[in-house]
């Protein structure tokens, strides 16, 4: 069986999936192509997945159309055109594996034989994230039960071939190990501000430069800016508008490295600032302080897509910022058991490594056309080799 990783979108979601796919290249039968639009991408997923030396991927390109190979990587056109051009080819594998939505448009265009699974990114959802068009997908390989809870709740029933496997994103950091550098030469606390890019929930919209500035004035907090990938797409055609604060020792600006996927700053930094990230889950892994800017005075008790502020403090302006950051040791100790609980169900331990069980959640509905219980027993897939059942067919 012939099985593609196909990455169209942002780097930010390679992590999420490629462990997957290394795992699932070492399984009998099966051969796994990773695709990928852009040649950054491609550079990205065989740095990772030589955190995986025994895999067996082959790597190639999504070639778009010559009219839109000047356009930005990042332009929804170059990304239509690339899925659109490719159509064929994408035709003759078993199954496309996606950490995205936006692919689902191929089945428009006549790719119909490959079977669709859908690899979630990030580490909780949101309504808009949840959205209609996930019971398209043949499969869904899901980080936790909530999230397939939080599907059913925006979209009722879920869908009958779902799988939970566990947060690969961490299998890949794990592997990375904790040799990274210092980010900052002074010992000062580090503050991670992490706004996101929907326009109407951020912060960045409301008053993220004076945010930057109200930290550029003083010295006793080291403060990284690392947005959503999708906030400053792409970072290079932003970046100069962030030259002045490239004078400042204590001030990181980061508007899309690897670093800001591969959670060195989640990992590195002391206090989490930001409004609706899904980074701040995995910021929480290891329970530290929690800030989130409500800047626009919203009522968000009731909106699932703020879940997260009940982690930490929630502030309304600078001074009251300013407060929390000055009463930390105060009012953490009550967040504390609520960021381990919510680790604990957005992270769950399942004795199998998160990619290997996606690897056989993948190989066993490829095989059988469905997940049967007990498909994480990995017994029969590695012992049956060329001796399994014919992949289903549709």
């Amino acid at each position: 069986m012939r099985v593609a990783f196909l990455y169209n979108a942002q780097n930010h979601q390679v992590p999420h999936s490629l462990p997957v796919a290394c795992e699932l290249s070492r399984l009998p039968g099966i051969s796994v192509a990773v695709l990928t639009r852009t040649v950054e991408q491609m550079e990205l997923a065989r740095r990772l997945s030589r955190l995986y030396p025994d895999n067996r991927l082959t790597f190639d390109m999504l070639r778009p159309p010559p009219l839109v190979r000047r356009l930005s990587a990042a332009s929804k056109l170059a990304k239509f055109a690339s899925l659109i051009t490719n159509r064929r080819r994408l035709n003759s594998f078993d199954a496309l594996v996606v950490p995205e939505r936006t692919s689902l448009l191929l089945k428009r265009f006549g790719v119909t034989g490959p079977r669709y699974i859908h690899t979630f990114h990030g580490s909780s959802g949101h309504d808009r994230l949840e959205d209609p068009r996930l019971p398209e997908f043949d499969l869904l390989l899901a980080p936790s039960a909530r999230r397939l809870e939080r599907l059913a709740d925006v979209n009722g029933p879920r869908p009958r071939n779902t799988a939970v496997i566990g947060y690969s994103k961490l299998d890949l950091v794990r592997r990375m190990g904790d040799s990274r550098a210092r980010l900052f030469s002074n010992s000062n606390p580090t503050i991670l501000y992490n706004p996101h890019h929907w326009a109407d929930k951020s912060s960045w919209h409301v008053a993220g430069r004076c945010i930057l500035d109200h930290f550029k004035k003083q010295k006793k907090f080291n403060l990284v800016f690392a947005p959503h990938a999708r906030l400053f797409d792409p970072p290079e055609r932003h970046e100069p508008g962030f030259a002045d604060y490239s004078d400042f020792d204590h001030i990181l600006i980061d508007l899309g490295s690897e670093r800001g996927i591969d959670m060195t700053y989640t990992h590195a930094a002391d206090i989490y600032l930001g409004d609706v990230s899904s980074q701040v889950f995995e910021f929480v892994i290891r329970p530290r302080p929690c800030i989130f800017l409500n800047l626009r005075n919203l009522a968000w008790e009731d909106d699932a897509d703020f879940a997260s502020w009940q982690l930490g403090r929630v502030v309304r302006n600078l001074p009251e910022l300013d407060e929390a950051l000055a009463t930390i040791e105060r009012w953490q100790p009550e967040y504390a058991p609520l960021q381990r609980a919510s680790a604990a169900a957005n992270f769950p331990e399942l004795g199998t490594p998160a990619p290997l069980r996606g690897a056989r959640a993948i190989a066993a509905f490829l095989r059988h056309g469905e997940l049967w219980p007990g498909w994480d027993n990995g017994d029969e897939i590695q012992a049956c080799g060329t001796q399994c059942p014919p992949a289903a067919t549709r």
